[in-house]
């Protein structure tokens, strides 16, 4: 026998007045109206489950599902999204009545990785290069110049950039080598920055967030940008009497850079 609830969800399709159809299952029009809220509840939490839309590149996703009833604070709004707390923070929601029902949408945020312990674990075996101390060459140019070598945009981390360390190098051996060969450098103005590495941020975006495509870490580009830097410098101070470094920061890596400068 069709259980009395059932009946209530079959007389949604007669599509008929509360009265009507209260007289024809032989109840009072108060109880229909009840029951036909609950119905109505009941199937709104069986067929809508929370929907998700990401955005991997901002750590964002925009979230939706269907009430039957508004929720009116943060802590409903989390509870009726199903949001995981340990996992995201909720930044803004709004909700917009739909007949009967509430759709209820919200912005989160990913929660940022524990930026300690990611640093204890990036350190645990780090060990900084170690290079042969140097010995000044002597050029064959008579007449005493100054030399500037400045190379810009380089992006250390950048999506195809995973050898350019080893471009990086080939490119101050082969300058270094060509402007020696008929000047002596009395001194040499080094520029680093400007775009050192590609990303500025954990996320891998730039300084103004700015999303990146990206073939490395944040921290592994850091690190190979300040190895190869570190190396040049080494290098460079054997083709001059004085070698001077400035630093021009660039808007990829304007916070980045700056540490890498500030530790060379």
């Amino acid at each position: 026998m069709e259980s009395l609830l059932e009946k209530i969800k079959t007389s949604f399709k007669w599509k008929k007045t509360s009265e009507y159809c209260a007289e024809k299952l032989n109840i009072t029009v108060e109880d229909y109206d009840k029951l036909k809220e609950y119905v109505k509840s009941q199937e709104l939490i069986e067929s809508n489950s929370t929907s998700y839309e990401y955005n991997l590149e901002k750590g964002e996703a925009k979230m939706e599902v269907i009430s039957s009833s508004e929720p009116k604070s943060p802590e409903e709004i989390i509870k009726v999204l199903n949001i995981d707390t340990t996992q995201w923070k909720l930044s803004s929601y709004w909700n917009k009545q739909m007949g009967d029902h509430w759709r209820v949408s919200a912005m989160v945020t990913k929660l940022k990785d524990n930026e300690v312990d990611n640093v204890v674990e990036l350190l645990k075996d780090f060990k900084p290069k170690k290079h042969n101390l140097v010995k000044r060459i002597k050029t064959p140019g008579k007449i005493k110049t100054a030399g500037v070598l400045s190379l810009q945009d380089i992006h250390f981390g950048k999506e195809g950039n995973e050898t350019i360390d080893k471009c990086f190098e080939e490119t101050i051996i082969d300058l270094a080598d060509r402007a020696t060969r008929s000047h002596h450098l009395e001194k040499l103005y080094y520029v680093i920055g400007g775009d050192l590495i590609n990303m500025d941020t954990w996320s891998g975006t730039t300084t103004s967030g700015t999303p990146l495509d990206n073939c490395m870490t944040a921290t592994d580009a850091y690190m190979q940008a300040f190895d190869a830097i570190q190396w040049s410098i080494n290098w460079l101070k054997q083709f001059c009497d004085e070698l001077q470094i400035v630093y021009i920061p660039g808007n990829h890596d304007r916070l980045s850079s700056f540490h890498l400068a500030h530790a060379l």
